[in-house]
């Protein structure tokens, strides 16, 4: 789609990096504006219909399958549009955040696709959102070796995967980058710095599974390759024995039981030391020996709430978790900005009201970092 937009007054507000003039040329500038321009409108709208859908739930409004997807249903010839040529494979996909050793470790691990993770696996500090396009920029440009201080070597194979750029979520906002005052989609950033500065060929694709770590990837591979074989996915099994109802993917089995106080100090644990690990700048934190991101502290803060919530936990029993783990976290690390995220905690897992995310309050508070607008 074309869009011839007016002139639009851009301001870039973060503290200028080495190289950011790289990413933030006024091409690149321009070419956000334009999507700006095309799909702010349609965004908002969608973010209207999310509060909608969410009040209707909430007031006990089934969830079910939408009419104007019944003929689809109701069709047994229909199928979903082939893969694009690089999205056919996918048996073994790493993901992680686009810094550059994740970067050369993820490319050369053996995976098909690297997911490079702008919104769970990283921290949105403008240094990791301009910091990632420039590890992206230099993967594609074939520029990104380089030798630790401590003399380890980290140089691109012959046999990469394929990478595959996750966006940050509509409901996220960048406050360093603004059109006419007013800060822009992060989804639009993100994806418009990537694909103006990023031609390249089509992507890889799926039938496989997530790993989290490049050691991983071998041993998720041979389960697939065992499947498979020379085969790239397995889209004829189409399982028409099974007919899904819209009732049976909400349908749990319920436990009498109350969490255990031990479950509950795992949950408040690992929010916390996510929480503590986001705001100081990384996405992909090692937590009890697993890659944690901010997917696993979103369940363990609302999993709390709901608890709560439904009286299967008293909140006194929590909070006495909270400063047990909170004494615990400042002990282990000196550093750790334990008051910032207890009080992040208590905001999202404890408040009469569950927010929809942890991400856009505590980006807002503890995240931005302006300096004089330039344009």
């Amino acid at each position: 789609m074309s869009v011839h937009a007016p002139t639009r007054r851009v301001e870039v507000l973060g503290t200028p990096g080495d190289r950011h003039d790289e990413i933030l040329t006024p091409e690149a500038l321009d070419f956000i504006t334009r999507l700006d321009d095309a799909f702010r409108s349609r965004r908002l709208e969608f973010l209207k219909e999310r509060v909608r859908r969410s009040t209707h739930l909430t007031g006990g409004t089934p969830l079910v399958f939408p009419l104007a997807t019944r003929a689809i249903r109701h069709d047994s010839e229909w199928r979903v549009a082939p893969p694009a040529p690089g999205l056919t494979d996918r048996r073994v996909e790493i993901t992680g955040p686009p810094d550059r050793r994740m970067a050369v470790d993820a490319l050369n691990s053996g995976a098909r696709v690297w997911m490079a993770d702008l919104e769970d696996a990283t921290s949105p500090t403008w240094d990791n959102v301009i910091g990632g396009q420039l590890t992206l920029l230099d993967v594609i440009e074939r520029r990104i070796d380089f030798t630790t201080p401590g003399g380890r070597e980290y140089r691109l194979g012959s046999d990469l995967a394929t990478i595959m750029v996750r966006p940050r979520g509509w409901h996220l906002l960048e406050e360093h980058l603004e059109i006419d005052g007013r800060p822009v989609s992060a989804s639009l950033v993100d994806f418009g710095l990537y694909f103006l500065h990023k031609e390249r060929e089509a992507e890889d694709g799926f039938d496989g599974s997530w790993v989290a770590h490049p050691g991983l990837a071998p041993v998720c591979r041979e389960v697939f390759d065992d499947v498979l074989g020379e085969r790239p996915n397995q889209p004829e099994r189409t399982r028409e024995d099974a007919e899904v109802t819209a009732a049976e993917p909400l349908s749990v089995r319920r436990i009498t039981a109350p969490p255990t106080s031990e479950g509950i100090r795992s949950h408040v644990a690992v929010a916390l030391r996510y929480f503590d690990a986001w705001l100081r700048g990384r996405g992909a934190v090692a937590l009890n020996g697993l890659m944690e991101d901010a997917a696993t502290a979103e369940i363990a803060r609302v999993q709390i709430w709901q608890w709560l919530r439904h009286d299967r936990a008293e909140r006194s029993a929590v909070l006495d978790l909270l400063d047990a783990e909170c004494e615990a976290l400042a002990e282990e690390d000196p550093q750790a900005l334990v008051t910032e995220a207890r009080e992040l905690f208590v905001h999202t897992a404890l408040s009469p009201g569950l927010p929809a995310f942890f991400t856009p309050g505590a980006y807002t508070r503890h995240l931005v970092r302006r300096t004089e607008a330039r344009s």
